[in-house]
């Protein structure tokens, strides 16, 4: 089905694709022509549309009607223009489709999948009209069919559908029929395999919903994350999908989700950090009552460190204004809380350390329109000439209950 001859120059932005054998030629020369498209759209529309937008979806597509363009990326890019319309090969109905595939009836051989595209109106059945799109791409294809030069059918039949009244190709009509519907099917097996083709932006696309739902992400029902865009929450997805997760899973999300703004800092969990947390009252040594065993049930005070209880996140060394975005008034304190809750089930606790240099934010000034808060951005002073040191400020993290993958650090 596949041309033979090598893939040309991209006709749209002049550069050569790359080779056929790293296996991005497909990614990049769609992606190359979707993002050429998407500006050439915005202009049409920003023009005022109508017939101009119908002579802008035909001058595109005769942009991709050349012999060595592959059926695929063509089929791809048509349903990009005509996003609105019922896919082909899907549950129909038929009539709302806005692309219709014949099968070329020449005897002579074709060098590509495609010989023809054509925008053509929307023509109605016994005098009623159809509910969709007013045009229709008609592609003429090469293979897979009833006619033309790999017919399977006797000579003279092909023959005769060959010459046949241009007008009124009754008989080729008829066999379109079929090869709409096959050529559909093909399209829709292949396209299963054809990520670049089937993500959208947007995230709404089948493909990024099951991705996402392997990472325990139900946006079926409900919405992606708020803070997080969708092409975050898919490069999280292969941690998210893992069952055991550790303090290194934590460390690579925060790190990915806050690459741009963290620059040369680094992230790092530090495990079993421990915490002191109140033991109830009916747990209490009572003598002569209850947990009175001595060297068993039988504790003194109220309170007990529990080592496994907390992890404390570390983030350093920071600049100013990253260090001030990351206190709990700042605004990357909410991104924080929401990836540590993805990759965190269990009920732990959980701090921040911000480490910065004391060069970085400063000396103190009375007059200076920000406030000055002791331990955050304002520490008391060393000697004069000494070397600036690393202070670090450990700030809670208050994660909600409940959310989350499965394990945690």
């Amino acid at each position: 089905m596949a041309s033979s001859q090598r893939p040309s120059a991209d006709p749209l932005n002049g550069e050569e694709p790359p080779d056929e054998e790293s296996g991005e030629l497909a990614t990049l020369s769609l992606a190359s022509r979707l993002e050429k498209l998407t500006s050439r759209a915005m202009q049409v529309r920003a023009q005022g549309g109508g017939d101009q937008t119908v002579r802008f979806r035909l001058d595109t597509a005769l942009e991709f009607s050349t012999g060595d363009v592959r059926f695929t990326s063509l089929v791809a890019l048509l349903e990009r223009l005509t996003s609105s319309a019922v896919r082909v090969g899907g549950d129909g109905p038929p009539a709302e489709e806005a692309i219709r595939f014949r099968h070329d009836p020449s005897l002579v051989f074709a060098a590509g999948d495609v010989s023809q595209v054509r925008l053509v109106p929307q023509v109605s059945e016994w005098g009623v009209e159809r509910s969709g799109p007013k045009h229709v791409f008609e592609v003429v294809t090469t293979f897979l069919g009833l006619t033309g030069a790999s017919s399977p059918l006797p000579g003279y039949i092909v023959e005769e559908i060959a010459q046949e009244d241009p007008d009124r190709p009754l008989k080729r009509q008829f066999l379109d029929l079929f090869h709409h519907r096959l050529v559909s099917l093909l399209y829709r097996a292949l396209s299963r395999y054809m990520l670049e083709a089937e993500t959208t932006r947007a995230g709404d696309d089948v493909w990024t919903r099951r991705v996402l739902a392997l990472a325990g992400l139900d946006t079926y029902e409900r919405g992606p994350s708020v803070r997080l865009s969708v092409s975050q929450l898919l490069r999280l997805a292969p941690l998210l999908s893992t069952r055991a997760r550790t303090a290194q899973t934590l460390e690579r999300a925060l790190a990915d989700v806050l690459r741009e703004e963290l620059g040369e800092a680094r992230v790092s969990v530090r495990q079993f950090a421990g915490s002191w947390v109140e033991v109830e009252s009916e747990q209490r040594m009572m003598l002569g009552k209850i947990n009175s065993h001595l060297g068993r049930t039988s504790m003194l005070g109220g309170k007990l460190f529990d080592r496994a209880g907390k992890f404390i996140i570390g983030i350093s060394p920071l600049d100013g204004p990253t260090y001030h975005r990351l206190l709990p008034e700042g605004d990357l304190m909410p991104l924080v809380r929401e990836v540590v809750s993805l990759v965190v089930r269990d009920p732990l606790e959980c701090a921040l350390e911000l480490g910065v240099r004391e060069d970085v934010l400063g000396a103190f000034q009375i007059k200076n329109k920000n406030p000055a808060r002791l331990g955050r951005n304002t520490y008391l002073g060393g000697r004069h000439g000494a070397v600036p040191r690393l202070r670090t400020r450990i700030v809670p993290l208050p994660l909600p209950t409940g959310s989350g993958a499965s394990a945690s650090p």
